[in-house]
């Protein structure tokens, strides 16, 4: 028998609830709150049944994802009701990204890399601290808080890092005046599409790899939810300061 809390507690679950999150950012703020909480409760309902009935195959992930993506065409609709317009801005946007491919990619990749890497860092200190290895558990504490605190400070700073970068090259890229608002969240979201898959790849590869180099540490069975947790949590931080960053860089460009 699943409890509530256990299906609550589900990566998947968890996934399509950053989903739902980033989505909502474009769903006028009046209407925001009953959006969100109506599309959690529709997700909850199909992923709790899919737990109960065992049916959580690589299959019916990818459905109940395709689902939960649905809000994000749902909150494009909610916040204009024009989905041509929505569409002509995708369309200009990778129209500019394709006249400056190098430093697009180089923008994306490189954030990309940031999320990965600051996931995988979070990641292994988690699990370092939860399931210590002999050499560890032998540090003295006042050694092993010094650790800990150093490795936060490396991932904040490459973190932090990765998405000034990543908004100084993406504010390269010269907007039109015309619905210049609606491009620029049609740039957010596919940065948030295209950053979220290719950092969640390079994260996992790294998870396998890194324990296969270190064979006197033994991996806890646990690391890939660790590893899920720390991507999901790395890549919202990164796109909200993503997003603060060029609204502050437009806000000084119009000064």
């Amino acid at each position: 028998m699943v409890s509530d809390d256990e299906v609550r507690a589900t990566p998947l679950l968890a996934v399509a609830r950053t989903i739902v999150a980033v989505a909502s950012l474009v769903v006028p703020a009046e209407q925001r709150d009953e959006w969100t909480r109506e599309w959690n409760a529709e997700l909850w309902y199909l992923h709790d049944s899919l737990v109960r009935d065992d049916r959580l195959t690589i299959a019916e992930h990818a459905r109940f994802l395709l689902r939960a993506s649905g809000s994000l065409v749902d909150a494009v609709q909610l916040s204009t009701g024009d989905m041509q317009a929505w569409r002509e801005s995708f369309v200009e946007v990778g129209a500019r990204w394709w006249r400056r491919s190098p430093v697009v990619a180089t923008a994306l990749l490189f954030l990309s890399l940031g999320i990965a890497a600051d996931a995988m860092l979070i990641a292994f200190a988690r699990a370092l601290v939860e399931y210590p290895s002999a050499t560890w558990a032998g540090l003295a504490p006042s050694t092993r808080g010094l650790t800990i605190g150093v490795a936060a400070l490396v991932g904040v700073s490459l973190l932090v890092a990765s998405v000034v970068v990543t908004a100084q090259l993406l504010g390269g890229v010269g907007a039109t005046t015309e619905h210049r608002t609606r491009e620029r969240r049609a740039e957010l979201l596919l940065a948030a599409v295209i950053t979220a898959w290719v950092a969640h790849a390079v994260a996992t590869y790294g998870a396998i790899a890194i324990p296969n180099e270190t064979p006197e540490w033994q991996a806890p069975p646990d690391l890939n939810a660790m590893l899920t947790h720390a991507w999901l949590a790395t890549w919202l931080c990164a796109l909200l300061l993503l997003a603060v960053l060029r609204r502050h860089r437009r806000g000084a460009g119009a000064m």
